[in-house]
């Protein structure tokens, strides 16, 4: 059997307890691709400010950015069907309209295809890696492999194209990455309807069918999808992660997306509530999520966010940037994507050392001011699964046992067992531990399931498969744990 997280990347400075610091992430081992982004050419000329508002949808549909891309273009249009419910979806109710999506990826280092400068220099970062061309088929590092998706939700009134550098950033770290134009500028804020807040998560779910649906659904490991929003795309975060909009329970959330990242999330301005006055909406997000605040945030004050934290009943983390405002300077960005990447790489890849680093490292070092928030972070022990749902039919019948798959230099897959010896002295202890910090050898008769979805690197000489997403004991009192199985020679 395949390992699940077959991309394991070193993380620099590795805390070991709490208040300590990290080295910053540098960019990712991959080479990036991009699917097609192209601007009709009579289109290309006419400046940022035009190019702009046909990325925001200002003058409407009709003049919407699907309307001026490449008469060719063949992927990241997605019709929008929304359901006959005006009291969710206002003027929109029973409506279809475009919108545009694009893709990063990681990809060969001899991919010859060509870089494309998309006209609008407004983002700094308008170049499109390796871009795809009519009816060309992704070329991924490995294409045997499946990768992480990260969907990214921008804030309201902005562009999928300020998303450019963070994407590509994201797919040089192993993820697959989709920006969305949701066109906001065509869903004028209405206060009476909330109409707007439900349409954003709607649209990412019909942005996601499509791309599962396309050429690179075969890529895409859909146990491990997550979400990245910034300001309105943050509360899209909240929401489809399990928040009730308007206190509704009829909740747009989306089972597939496992995990949300919110920065400087939009929670509430005024009288303009999206998951009620009192958050009290927020308390059906129950994923593992991380909140990215700015101190010195008027438009989503942190008050706002923080008492909404204490309403989700999930795993959390907050981090603050302290003195940062709404809209995040260029260090602070820096400092937001770090944390990002260090959630990102433990709970979509299963690294236990990054999970470690998450539950007890402070800051990043260099960039802004961040702080990891302590008083808000809740860690929340994932169901048990039987040894069916984790190792699939028949497993039950034949448990307790020991496989290994590739062997001792590359050990991918292990059913529990406390200890077991094999023919060429090595042994197999399985740990467990409450933190993810101190391990502790399992008695004997203390059997318990190691999920599939592990990490396997060496660590002096031994190697360590880790499995702390949804790792639970059977028995006793199917108490939960984090699990790992250590191997060392005799």
């Amino acid at each position: 059997m395949k390992m699940a997280c077959a991309l394991v990347l070193p993380l620099l400075g590795i805390a070991s307890s709490m208040g300590q610091t990290l080295e910053p992430y540098s960019e990712g081992e991959f080479a990036v691709a991009t699917t097609r982004f192209e601007l009709a050419a009579e289109y290309a000329g006419l400046g940022d400010n035009a190019i702009g508002n046909m990325m925001i949808g200002t003058v409407g549909d009709d003049s919407y950015i699907s309307s001026r891309l490449h008469a060719t273009t063949d992927f990241g249009v997605v019709t929008v069907r929304v359901p006959q419910n005006p009291s969710m979806y206002g003027p929109r109710a029973g409506t279809v309209f475009p919108v545009v999506y694009y893709v990063s990826y990681p990809t060969t280092t001899n991919n010859p295809r060509e870089d494309y400068e998309f006209p609008y220099t407004n983002t700094n970062d308008y170049t499109f890696p390796r871009m795809q061309d009519e009816g060309e088929e992704p070329l991924f590092a490995d294409a045997s492999d499946q990768y992480p998706l990260v969907l990214i939700s921008h804030g309201y009134r902005a562009h999928g194209l300020w998303d450019l550098g963070h994407a590509k950033t994201l797919a040089s770290h192993g993820y697959i990455s989709t920006a969305i134009f949701y066109g906001d500028g065509r869903f004028p804020i209405d206060n009476r309807t909330l109409y707007q807040f439900h349409l954003r998560p709607l649209i990412t779910i019909a942005v996601l069918d499509d791309l599962l649906q396309s050429a690179f659904g075969a890529y895409i490991d859909q146990s491990r999808i997550g979400i990245v929003g910034n300001s309105f795309g943050g509360m899209t975060t909240f929401a489809l992660l399990g928040g009730d909009i308007g206190n509704n329970s009829n909740s747009l959330e989306d089972p597939r997306i496992k995990v949300g990242v919110g920065v400087v999330p939009f929670l509430g301005s005024g009288t303009l509530f999206p998951f009620g006055s009192s958050n009290i909406g927020a308390r059906g997000v129950d994923k593992p999520l991380l909140s990215i605040y700015a101190t010195s945030d008027t438009v989503a004050p942190p008050s706002y966010l923080l008492a909404a934290l204490r309403r989700t009943v999930g795993t959390t983390y907050a981090v603050s940037l302290g003195g940062a405002p709404h809209i995040l300077r260029p260090n602070e960005n820096v400092d937001a994507i770090n944390w990002e990447l260090l959630f990102f790489n433990a709970y979509l890849k299963g690294d236990y050392r990054s999970l470690s680093a998450l539950n007890t490292v402070q800051s990043f070092q260099g960039a802004a001011n961040d702080q990891q928030e302590f008083a808000y972070q809740r860690i929340v022990a994932g169901p048990a699964l039987t040894l069916d749902q984790a190792f699939g039919e028949g497993a039950a019948s034949n448990f307790p046992r020991v496989h290994l798959v590739g062997g001792e230099e590359q050990p991918q897959l292990v059913l529990s067992f406390p200890r077991l010896i094999d023919s060429s002295g090595i042994v197999y202890e399985l740990q467990a531990s409450t933190d993810g910090l101190q391990w502790d050898y399992v008695e004997s008769s203390e059997l318990a399931p190691v999920l599939p979805q592990m990490s396997g690197f060496p660590i002096g000489g031994a190697y360590e498969l880790a499995a702390l997403k949804d790792a639970a004991w059977p028995v006793p009192n199917n108490e939960p744990r984090l699990l790992r199985v250590r191997a060392r020679r005799f």
